[in-house]
């Protein structure tokens, strides 16, 4: 009788101390750095593409962009999916491809972020949605991001010890 008595006091135990941590621990959210008053790209066929949508948290970084876009007319745009993502250079050239479960891949090659954090040109996909403009009147997604200026570039380099040579020859072959 004691040990079912016992056994009910830890389940108990374990089933408040679940609910409490999980009332008190606050979820984890991570902040876009997209700016929240220019946001959209336009498409043709997928309208007004939202690439600070609540909870999408559209991230830019020196190596990729994750987050989720959002389309009115398509739903969600996983920037970072398991088989594809869009990476960033460092120096705001994009590529890659993103996914959206009615878009089908998404590839933004050719897609920059100058010098302003502005999202500029635009990326084609498969004919499902044709292109998305970043460049139209209206258009405006803006990152806090900023390309590394080549100056900044040159100096970690001689930094870590390479010349302006080796850098010029590793470059080549990575191309």
């Amino acid at each position: 009788m004691n040990t079912i008595k016992i056994k009910f006091i830890l389940m108990l135990a374990f089933v408040i101390g679940s609910a409490v941590s999980f009332l008190v621990v606050p979820s984890i959210s991570f902040a876009s750095n997209v700016t929240s008053t220019t946001t959209y790209a336009w498409g043709d066929i997928l309208g007004w593409v939202n690439f600070s949508p609540t909870n999408g948290n559209v991230t830019v970084t020196d190596t990729t962009v994750t987050g989720y876009a959002w389309s009115a007319n398509y739903g969600w745009i996983n920037l970072d999916p398991t088989n594809g993502g869009v990476v960033n250079d460092g120096q705001g050239n994009l590529s890659g491809k993103a996914w959206g479960a009615q878009t089908g891949w998404i590839d933004f090659t050719g897609v920059t972020i100058n010098a302003s954090g502005q999202f500029t040109d635009h990326t084609a996909s498969s004919t499902l949605v044709g292109v998305i403009n970043f460049s139209c009147a209206k258009c405006l997604v803006t990152t806090t991001w900023r390309p590394a200026s080549q100056d900044a570039i040159k100096k970690i380099n001689r930094g870590a010890g390479f010349s302006e040579k080796k850098v010029r020859t590793l470059s080549k072959k990575q191309h």
